[in-house]
């Protein structure tokens, strides 16, 4: 015989939060909270997993009261809400980004984009109370009436 979902437990939950933990307010509903806090309660461990960085995830750890590690950057970071340390870090060789921007822009003049610094330095870190990334580069150009006709036939 399978448990009911209210006797179960599990020992860790993992969830995203942009369309799964957060409601379309971008917000914790009392009825999320009171799930997160069932498998916290059954010793259950819940982890957010995002692709938002660190300092976008601060205010939902606070909500929850969490303080299991959180997977932020797409994975790039591995965070503990309690000490505020960074757990695990596999960020991309900036040459590699800077190099794959610039081709992306010869390719398309009209691109728009967006890079965070997730940095090693720990003192950096903290200074710039971002442990999950720093904006080091945006472009962002007004489309010429050319490209906009180009982009709706696509």
């Amino acid at each position: 015989m399978t448990p009911s979902p209210r006797s179960q437990s599990w020992s860790v939950v993992a969830s995203d939060l942009d369309g799964t933990l957060l409601d379309s307010g971008r917000g914790v509903t009392k009825r999320t909270a009171k799930a997160v806090e069932r498998v916290r309660r059954n010793d259950g461990r819940f982890l957010m997993v995002t692709g938002r960085p660190v300092r976008w995830i601060t205010q939902i750890v606070e909500q929850l009261g969490t303080t299991d590690p959180v997977i932020a950057l797409n994975g790039a970071v591995v965070w503990d809400p309690v000490s505020g340390d960074v757990l695990s870090s596999r960020p991309l060789d900036l040459e590699l980004v800077i190099d794959l921007v610039e081709r992306l822009s010869e390719q398309d003049p009209d691109l728009c984009w967006a890079c965070l610094l997730y940095t090693s330095d720990a003192a950096d870190e903290r200074s710039s109370g971002d442990p999950g990334g720093r904006r080091i580069i945006k472009k962002k150009k007004n489309m010429n009436k050319r490209s906009q006709k180009r982009r709706m036939k696509r």
